[in-house]
């Protein structure tokens, strides 16, 4: 059976994980340019606002891009300006602390996949920065202060390329690990595992899953598959989280159970695959759960917040008038298109 299959495979050793440290410098590095580059941008922060230079920076990247960029950004000039000001700013500031850029560029990776940015794209990226220093600066743009922003470009370029790299592996790997899992288990069977595990780990959540198992093996399977598919696009996703979210409410699901079925997911996961499991896989299918976590739990604590003041109102409209007399009021007023809720 699935459940014996299943069970046999957690006694597997997971295959050791494959790390890269995080981007440094040398103390000689430190010393030498980052002084230059704070007194510098405090230069450039004199002769023009943080927000003019955003506009700047976006005007000079995007001649330079060309029809590429322009399309990969696609929000309103503004707004971008008000990034990238807020993008460089932040890179000055942390410069003392590359780990903690590293962590940065780390989680914006996934949205610049999305995006379409890849390493490419990186020396046109310097290339504005360096002609955006020349504009600001002019003369007061001496060898002194080019060397150390071209450093520091240099650096973040290195930096970037990784991330972007990290998070094309993740996402390959939680769709690879998901095509291991249905390759060794057909749905019904890896849906029916998940029941087997969820019940050996968490045997107080029967009563939520009170549904025929068959049918509930089946949701949960395209569930994930939907998860895969938007691994790097949750918010494209935002309206099919919701109804995830509000239907699992009505089941009587709560915080602390959203945390538990993540538990339970990754061990499921585990069990399917099988010899080829490793920690990277936990790790991109951590991050996945986490993120779609987060945004369950937010619509969730929405909803029961919402949905207590929204049962307070019903009841109050019931006291008042019959369903049938409400509905044919309310058709009546979105007929005529007008507003039919008053403060």
């Amino acid at each position: 059976t699935s459940s014996s299959r299943g069970s046999a495979r957690t006694k597997k050793k997971m295959i050791p994980r494959r790390t890269r440290n995080a981007p440094t410098f040398s103390a000689w590095e430190a010393q030498t340019y980052i002084p230059t580059i704070k007194q510098s941008w405090s230069m450039v922060l004199a002769r023009i606002t943080l927000h003019k230079l955003g506009f700047e920076f976006y005007d000079i990247l995007m001649n330079l891009g060309g029809d590429s960029l322009k399309n990969m950004f696609t929000t309103e000039r503004e707004v971008m300006a008000g990034k990238f000001g807020e993008m460089l700013t932040g890179i000055v500031t942390s410069v003392d602390d590359p780990y903690a850029i590293y962590q940065k560029l780390k989680n914006l990776a996934p949205m610049h996949l999305q995006k379409g940015v890849s390493k490419d794209h990186l020396p046109i990226m310097g290339t504005a920065l360096n002609t955006m220093l020349e504009q600001v600066l002019g003369d007061a743009l001496d060898s002194k202060i080019r060397a150390a922003w071209s450093w520091l470009w240099t650096w973040l370029s290195s930096t970037m390329a990784q991330t972007l790299e990290e998070a094309g592996n993740e996402t390959s790997l939680v769709s690879k690990t998901w095509d291991l899992a249905n390759d060794n288990y057909p749905e019904d069977q890896l849906g029916a595992l998940l029941f087997d595990v969820l019940f050996e780990m968490a045997p107080n959540l029967k009563a939520i899953f009170a549904k025929p198992r068959q049918i509930l093996s089946l949701k949960f399977v395209e569930m994930m598959s939907l998860l895969v598919a938007f691994q790097n696009r949750l918010d494209d996703d935002n309206e099919q989280l919701t109804w995830i979210g509000l239907r699992h409410i009505r089941y009587g699901a709560r915080r602390q159970h959203i945390e538990v079925l993540g538990q339970v997911l990754l061990a499921t996961i585990e069990r399917a695959v099988g010899d080829e499991w490793t920690y990277e896989m936990a790790e991109s299918w951590e991050k996945l759960w986490t993120e779609a976590c987060d945004k369950l739990l937010t619509i969730t604590e929405e909803a029961e917040i919402h949905g207590e003041r929204a049962i307070e109102l019903w009841d109050k409209v019931q006291h008042k008038t019959t369903k049938l007399q409400f509905g044919s009021a309310l058709r009546k007023k979105l007929l005529a298109g007008t507003e039919w809720v008053h403060s």
